[in-house]
């Protein structure tokens, strides 16, 4: 297996995270896919004032992400304004988790700062506030 990222210059710290997933046996040999995207061309679902979730891959509040993937697959990415709060449905059939980029969440119990992982538990939905300005990744994926 061979990737390459190829980071662009820029005057700001860039962030760069890869999801790998175990896909079933059936299509573990499959031909690979690669899908690149502008974050311009990334859908964002905007739920109230002061959060901001960008959908890569999946649906959250209505809005569906372009990409394709070879099994249910959510990826999230959160922006939120301090005090605030958004709830996200998880599909019992699914595991996720957050892992906090910047400030402070609230998961339940106990509070996830930054660069910090999460695994959600079942049952949905989830209620995930920000105490701190936050940002975050969600992923779900079906088991």
């Amino acid at each position: 297996m061979v990737t390459s990222e190829m980071p662009v210059k820029s005057q700001t710290r860039a962030h760069g995270l890869q999801l790998w997933i175990n896909l079933p046996n059936e299509h573990k040999m499959c031909e690979p896919k690669y899908q690149e995207l502008l974050d311009t061309q990334i859908p964002r679902a905007r739920p109230q004032d002061g959060v901001v979730i960008k959908v890569i891959a999946g649906d959250s509040q209505r809005v569906k992400s372009q990409i394709y993937t070879r099994i249910p697959t959510m990826f999230l990415d959160f922006k939120m304004d301090k005090n605030q709060a958004v709830t996200q449905t998880i599909l019992a059939t699914y595991n996720g988790f957050i892992y906090v980029l910047s400030g402070t969440a609230y998961i339940e119990e106990p509070k996830a700062r930054l660069r910090q992982k999460r695994i959600l538990p079942s049952p949905s939905p989830r209620t995930v506030p920000a105490s701190s300005g936050c940002r975050q990744r969600m992923r779900q994926r079906i088991l």
